[in-house]
């Protein structure tokens, strides 16, 4: 059983804090809120508060202690102050602000602007189905001079023509793709298994056993954060959050990328969890594997906002999501099905 948060660090470098203080982020410098200003709307530092408090004395202000009420306070861009991160760009898979967009992102095809609400339930959920033996190019994964297979474990795209592959053979596998045909690229051997893997902002995630790994695209390794038993992870667009599926004890974990722990999620409706995924404006999707289940946790990994889908809606066994930006959709791999199940979310 997972016993808590742990976490080894090198290298961190800048600290994401989950309670930026506002004041600073709107002067490019970066420090932890500790007050909450009910009326200004902002969070301030323990110095940023005291110039505040000259001339806002009769303002209500709260602390730590109930950050939880505190209201939910846009991040701003450390390259241009004061203005906000509104802007994804699938492209470079982060967050911008409208002036980062026009400056640095304007040849980059896929551009949405997010949305701090996260969308109830929708209404209508169209089902398609979909055969993954679709006509493609096949690439065995065999060691030369060496007859026993790598075993693709799962895949990740790094690029709009290249994606990484993780092999039980504690290595990952980098193939450019080109009209369906893949072409082996280079090979990452590390020194752990290699269980799942992800990409966001020119960095690997790989998960083994207990443990993820961030790395650059060379191989060099950034930090590791450990301590969960875990199925399956995502990260959220902005980089600084895991979701982590804890899918013995029925829960969806929530850290920081110091690997420390920010929420715990039980719910009736989360019993097996397999998959998880982001989708670029922060919505969480998780696979209920036990009762056939694709629900919605809110990004702070504290609530269920509500079921997405069900054994109505063709889900039995889901061991995989993904969040298909072009279409809006939800694409759910299961393990009873050869098919992938399409839910196009209205």
């Amino acid at each position: 059983m997972a016993t808590g948060f742990s976490a080894s660090v090198l290298n961190a470098g800048d600290f994401e804090y989950d309670f930026p203080c506002t004041e600073c982020q709107e002067h490019g410098l970066n420090s932890e809120a500790v007050y909450f200003c009910q009326q200004c709307y902002s969070q301030f530092c323990g110095l940023c508060v005291k110039q505040h408090d000259r001339f806002y004395q009769k303002h209500p202000i709260i602390g730590t202690e109930k950050n939880e009420t505190w209201g939910k306070v846009k991040s701003t861009c450390k390259m241009h102050p004061g203005e906000e991160m509104t802007v994804f760009c699938s492209d470079h898979r982060q967050t911008c602000c409208v002036t980062c967009q026009k400056e640095l992102h304007g040849q980059c095809q896929l551009l949405q602007h997010t949305s701090p609400k996260l969308p109830p339930r929708p209404s209508s959920v169209k089902i398609g189905e979909t055969n993954v033996n679709a006509q493609c190019d096949l690439f065995p994964l065999k060691q030369k001079h060496d007859e026993s297979q790598m075993k693709p474990w799962e895949i990740c795209a790094v690029s709009d023509n290249q994606v990484a592959i993780s092999t039980e053979r504690k290595a990952i596998l980098f193939f450019n793709v080109n009209n369906s045909k893949l072409k082996m690229d280079r090979k990452l051997k590390l020194f752990h298994d290699c269980d799942h893997v992800s990409y966001l902002a020119d960095q690997l995630y790989v998960a083994s056993n207990r443990t993820v790994y961030q790395y650059t695209l060379t191989g060099q390794r950034v930090r590791k954060m450990d301590g969960w038993d875990m199925w399956g992870f995502a990260l959220n667009p902005d980089g600084n959050r895991l979701y982590i599926t804890d899918f013995d004890n029925n829960r969806l974990l929530t850290a920081d990328m110091h690997g420390r722990g920010l929420a715990i999620l039980a719910d009736e409706d989360i019993k097996g969890p397999t998959g998880v995924c982001v989708s670029p404006c922060g919505k969480v999707f998780v696979c209920g594997s036990h009762f056939g289940t694709i629900i919605q946790i809110d990004s702070e990994g504290k609530h269920k906002l509500s079921i997405q889908a069900t054994k109505e809606d063709r889900v039995s066994s889901p061991l995989s999501v993904y969040f298909d930006i072009r279409t809006s959709s939800l694409l759910v791999g299961q393990s009873d099905d050869a098919d992938l199940l399409v839910l196009i979310l209205k």
